[in-house]
């Protein structure tokens, strides 16, 4: 229900007719009166229907006396009519204060996470782990909650590349990213220089603290020497610096897929079952006695849709059904096209998901046939930051 029918609601509203020789002087009186109108439509010359709140009913039947146009009231609708109707049904009306008291009581709590992106099942596991030790859990206030301090505490303590956290009313949002590798930097106060993590070409290198040690189309080696930490200078002489840099380089990366000509494929039978159930603060209680397949091969699909008023506030309460359907299991032969195809498919889905980030600068296919099947290789030549730290280990380190 948006905001405006909610309102509407609230107050009440009223369908009616105006009908006359002349039912547009009832339209401008209206507006003259500063009486809200809308829904408004021409039924034929001499007739409009149109809605307003329920409180102008009496100004809308002295505008229509006024220009001589008849009214007839179609509805009366919203909650002023419904406590008119429960008025004297104390118990109903209690139950109904009781209700949304729980509403609200309930809405302060987070009920459901949803964990989204790229992640891996142990990564999960890491993320449901250290969102409980820092208070995220079903049945938390949102209130206490830090997006800010749980994205670092799950950056932290896991190896996913990055995160974002947030709450839409009861359902905490995490959407995890390893699309860009999670860098690996030391504390300012160590002393460090800058080596390769890979080979590659430099095509942009910035020295903020350090001395850069090789230049612009140079070519270099992985571990090579980039940014030295020791910074020798006239005044001071000599002395370990925590080396900081961008350097850019152009390197190269693969994705790869080989599809076997041979493929097992499983083929739905039509043979369903299914058994609902009911989960309420996280405890799931099944609607049926067997909660078993009775296929030996089968696929399950689980459907569940949580009771939610509004747009953001959920309740603990989930209505779910596993659905059990049966498949057989069949061998079939690709032909070399179709082999090609499906390698393809599965690089561009490869390629959207690790290489969204990358600045690709070229890409070349190369595709092997062998006897079993096709192997596809995408292989690309793109920008990068290739500098690593390295921490400089001295007993003489100046401080």
């Amino acid at each position: 229900m948006g905001i405006a029918k909610a309102v509407q609601y609230l107050f009440g509203y009223i369908d009616f007719e105006v009908g006359g020789a002349e039912p547009e002087s009832f339209m401008s009186a209206a507006m003259h009166a500063n009486v809200d109108l809308w829904a408004v439509r021409k039924l034929d010359a001499c007739t409009l229907r149109a809605r307003s709140r329920a409180i102008n009913l009496k100004t809308i039947r002295q505008l229509c006396a006024q220009t001589g146009n008849s009214f007839r009231l179609i509805r009366s609708s919203g909650f002023p009519v419904a406590a008119r109707r429960y008025k004297n049904r104390f118990g109903f009306i209690a139950g109904i204060i009781l209700f949304l008291a729980l509403i609200s009581y309930l809405s302060s709590f987070v009920w459901r996470i949803d964990i989204s992106g790229d992640y891996t099942a142990v990564q999960k596991s890491q993320i449901l782990a250290i969102l409980a030790q820092n208070g995220c859990s079903i049945g938390s206030s949102v209130a206490s909650q830090d997006e800010q301090a749980l994205k670092y505490a799950i950056m932290r303590g896991t190896t996913v590349g990055g995160v974002t956290v947030n709450f839409r009313g009861t359902v905490a949002l995490i959407d995890v990213d390893n699309s860009v590798q999670k860098p690996n930097v030391l504390e300012r106060t160590y002393h460090c220089n800058i080596i390769a993590k890979e080979d590659g070409i430099i095509t942009d290198i910035i020295a903020y603290n350090g001395v850069a040690e090789v230049e612009e189309g140079q070519s270099v080696r992985k571990g090579q020497l980039l940014v030295n930490g020791v910074y020798d200078s006239k005044i001071m002489g000599a002395r370990l610096v925590h080396a900081h840099a961008k350097v850019e380089a152009q390197v190269l990366r693969t994705l790869s897929t080989e599809v076997s000509y041979k493929q097992s494929t499983r083929l739905y039978t039509g043979s369903r079952s299914s058994y609902s159930y009911v989960q309420i603060l996280g405890k799931k209680i099944p609607l049926t006695f067997n909660t078993e397949s009775p296929y030996e091969d089968y696929i399950t699909d689980v459907r569940y849709t949580p009771l939610v008023i509004g747009d953001d506030f959920e309740l603990p309460v989930v209505w779910g059904q596993y659905i059990y359907s049966e498949v057989q299991s069949f061998d079939v032969m690709l032909t070399y096209e179709q082999a090609l195809q499906r390698a393809r498919a599965e690089l561009d889905e490869m390629e959207r998901v690790q290489m969204r980030e990358a600045k690709i600068q070229d890409k070349i296919e190369r595709i092997t046939e062998t006897d079993a099947g096709v192997k596809v290789e995408y292989i690309y030549s793109v920008i990068e930051d290739i500098g690593v730290e390295q921490e400089i280990y001295s007993s003489n380190s100046e401080q």
